[in-house]
């Protein structure tokens, strides 16, 4: 790779950085500083890079503290600084560490130069990474070899159990999924998906793939960009089925954008019925649109609405309720690392008082002989078992029913709440994630 398209890709990984550690996500951030350099490549190079530098942020740190003392507290140093040790440490993008440091060097302003030369040569001299673990006690080493925040260890400890929070924390990322769109594709959309040799059928679900490398080719990305087939976890959609949506259901679809759901609803439900899809953002329900366009839903209509207090008519009432709630993304950290930093014991609890709160809401407008399906893309109890369990002490009237009773994947939920869904990544194969079904006593 030339000298120069290595420093563009490290420029907008670092620029990218700065805006993670104000809060922006990875891709959000490099769409951004994309548009703001318009004339630089390498925007997949230095995604890499940038998720690369977040998958271990922790062990990158203590380097640079033993190094300098301390973390820089100016953003901009403390970015190049983590991006230096991560390519320094790991140029397997770059092909060597020769590309790199010609790249970190044209990118580096001079103010910091002589302190990227230290920390380079630093990092040069100490290859190691034991080197940088040996004083600390078990957990800690544990959080330093995973990439995971020391709490976030000692939470999954608490909650697992020793050994199956080893499992989950040294776990490796999980398979990408396709599957057919079976409102738009036809019997030679399905027969030349399995012409494609970097796609493997998955036993036991009809109609979904799993993609065995990172990227997709030409032909089958114009098959993903037509919405013959649609990228989503195969938790994310059996969450959907969970609820078994029926073609004359009214549905009520909270949270919505971007729309993997509402097209998942529509497929099940055979293009019939109606679906009534509220999120409170109105940039993300333009993304709705465009996706259920693309995928050929007819039977969705979008309404910006806060769903922790949603402006539907009072005489409104729905068979099907998918309350699909933000949440702390515990169970796609692989996919997302950055989540880990932002995420905290107080975090989760301002998620749940949320998570509850669209709950309370949505079930007014329940049909006495509906169901909520409520689901996370979360593993942690605070978000899931626990708003279940307050729910329910609020709503007497209400019962969880079992889900998903022929799937043979996942676990019943936690502290009691067998008739809840869990999934693992690491045992599962899937996103982390939780599902629950509630109805009204009969």
């Amino acid at each position: 790779m030339p000298v120069s398209i290595i420093a563009s890709s490290i420029f907008l990984a670092w620029r990218t950085l700065i805006l993670v550690a104000e809060g922006w996500s990875e891709r959000g951030g490099l769409a951004f500083v994309s548009r703001r350099n318009p004339s630089l490549a390498g925007k997949r190079e230095a995604l890499g890079f940038v998720l690369g530098v977040l998958a271990r942020r922790n062990l990158v740190d203590r380097i640079i503290e033993t190094c300098h003392g301390s973390l820089p507290l100016n953003k901009e140093r403390l970015s190049l600084a983590r991006l230096a040790v991560h390519l320094v440490r790991d140029p397997s993008r770059l092909g060597s560490k020769r590309g790199a440091l010609e790249g970190l060097r044209r990118v580096c302003p001079q103010p910091y130069r002589s302190e990227l030369e230290r920390l380079i040569g630093y990092v040069l001299a100490n290859e190691d990474p034991a080197d940088f673990v040996r004083s600390l006690d078990e957990n800690y080493r544990l959080a330093l070899e995973t990439g995971f925040p020391i709490w976030w260890v000692k939470y999954c400890e608490r909650v697992w159990g020793r050994s199956f929070a080893l499992e989950l924390l040294r776990s490796g990322p999980r398979p990408r999924y396709l599957h057919v769109n079976n409102l738009r594709a036809d019997t030679e959309v399905i027969a030349e998906l399995s012409m494609f040799s970097e796609l493997e059928p998955v036993q036991r679900f009809f109609g979904f793939y799993k993609s065995k490398g990172e990227g997709l080719g030409g032909a089958l990305r114009e098959l993903l960009e037509k919405g013959f087939v649609e990228a989503q976890d195969l938790a994310s959609f059996l969450a959907v089925e969970a609820g078994n949506p029926r073609s004359d259901d009214h549905v009520l679809d909270v949270c919505a954008a971007p729309g993997a759901k509402t097209g998942a609803l529509a497929e099940l439900m055979n293009n019939e019925g109606e679906i009534v899809s509220i999120d409170y953002s109105a940039k993300r329900m333009r993304d709705w649109s465009r996706m259920i366009k693309k995928l050929g839903v007819r039977t969705a209509s979008g309404i910006v609405e806060d769903g922790t207090r949603p402006g539907l008519r009072h005489d409104r009432i729905f068979d099907l309720i998918l309350v699909d709630p933000p949440c702390s993304g515990s169970g796609i950290f692989d996919r997302n690392p950055g989540m880990r930093w932002h995420l905290s014991a107080q975090r989760l609890a301002k998620y749940a008082q949320l998570q509850y709160q669209l709950l309370e809401q949505s079930s007014r407008f329940l049909r006495p002989t509906g169901r909520i399906l409520y689901s996370t893309c979360s593993i942690a109890l605070e978000e899931n078992e626990n708003v279940i369990s307050r729910f329910l002490s609020s709503h007497p009237e209400f019962e969880v029913r079992p889900v998903l009773e022929r799937v043979q994947l996942g676990s019943p939920g936690l502290r009691g709440w067998s008739n809840c869904r869990r999934f693992y990544p690491h045992r599962d194969a899937t996103a982390g994630y939780f599902i629950a079904r509630l109805e009204h006593i009969s």
